[in-house]
């Protein structure tokens, strides 16, 4: 559960699938494949990243890729630093008062629903698996602050 940055050239996207919820569309790859013959697997690319990635692939220079591990289904680029030496990032704004506001209430719940059938366990996990996401976004916030002059997008 942590940021990690992957150098290389990119050779390949593999098959993609966009989605689009609000004003924010994101695009889910099964696969990047390096020249070195490094793939990741299962990448999602959210907003503006999407274009700078395409535009990565058609640079022959090795470029950066900063991603955020530790989803369930799949791993986010958060940054990409092309071989020009700009670093782009998504804006993770947003304030996390929901999602504690979220994780208090799935364990109270949780606590005083343990009793009947151990249903109480299914709010205790529904308020971990917030808290480890809650906790992936924090992670790659502050890794996103950290970058000197990127470009947020």
């Amino acid at each position: 559960m942590a940021v990690v940055i992957i150098t290389g050239v990119l050779r390949e996207l593999g098959p993609s699938v966009q989605e689009a919820s609000g004003h924010i569309g994101s695009t889910h790859y099964t696969y990047v494949e390096f020249e070195d013959g490094r793939i990741l697997r299962n990448i999602s690319v959210v907003g503006g990243l999407q274009g700078k990635l395409d535009a990565a692939l058609e640079d022959e220079g090795p470029v950066e890729l900063h991603l955020a591990q530790g989803g369930k289904k799949s791993d986010l680029v958060i940054a990409i630093k092309g071989s020009d030496g700009k670093t782009f990032a998504v804006d993770l704004g947003g304030g996390a008062a929901l999602g504690y506001i979220t994780i208090a209430g799935a364990v109270v719940l949780g606590i005083f629903m343990l009793p009947l059938f151990g249903a109480g366990l299914l709010f205790l996990w529904f308020g971990w698996r917030t808290w480890h996401g809650l906790r992936i976004v924090q992670l790659a916030r502050q890794h996103v602050r950290g970058l000197a002059q990127a470009i947020l997008v």
